[in-house]
């Protein structure tokens, strides 16, 4: 397949990779929320400490939300019911010079590079995003190795940059 026609990648939705891209999405929120459960646990504590009783409530709301955040178990039971109609069914997308064309069992859509802002990726995933929304993503495993993700990961990366320029700047880098 040339360059023209784009590199075309197909996958199965699994749990595991619905996962992995959900994790990764939310990577930025949980951070937060771990942080904020934490002060919680602290200010507990410390109000515990200076015979306040209301602390032990602190304590053990911010640990339940902690452990209910990161308990995979529970997660997995969340995603597996909200994901239950995707499950198994096939995903395909076309990485091209244009920009991205994908389908799901429920859509059809395309995005130009221009519309992209960020490609956030981590060893089990690669997700496309225009501003803050997600638009696609792919699991690692949908690629040939580590290395043809990250290579494809880079062009990516490339081609949002390039086509946040203006066409005189687009004109001048692809001469180089």
């Amino acid at each position: 397949m040339t360059e023209q026609d784009g590199r075309a990648i197909s996958f199965v939705v699994t749990l595991d990779n619905l996962m992995a891209a959900g994790r990764l999405y939310q990577g930025r929120i949980r951070a937060l929320s771990a942080a904020v459960e934490g002060v919680m646990m602290l200010s507990g504590v410390l109000l515990v400490f200076l015979g306040n009783s209301t602390g032990l409530f602190l304590v053990f709301i911010g640990a339940a939300f902690f452990v209910i955040d990161r308990t995979s178990v529970l997660v997995r039971m969340q995603t597996k019911r909200q994901a239950r109609s995707v499950l198994g069914t096939s995903r395909d997308c076309v990485i091209s010079t244009a920009g991205l064309w994908f389908r799901t069992v429920t859509s059809t859509g395309e995005a130009a590079w221009s519309s992209m802002t960020e490609i956030r990726d981590n060893a089990e995933t690669v997700l496309f995003f225009r501003d803050r929304i997600l638009l696609y993503y792919i699991p690692a495993s949908a690629f040939d190795s580590p290395e043809d993700k990250m290579q494809v990961v880079r062009d990516c990366r490339r081609r949002i940059e390039l086509a946040a320029h203006s066409p005189k700047e687009r004109a001048s880098s692809s001469l180089l």
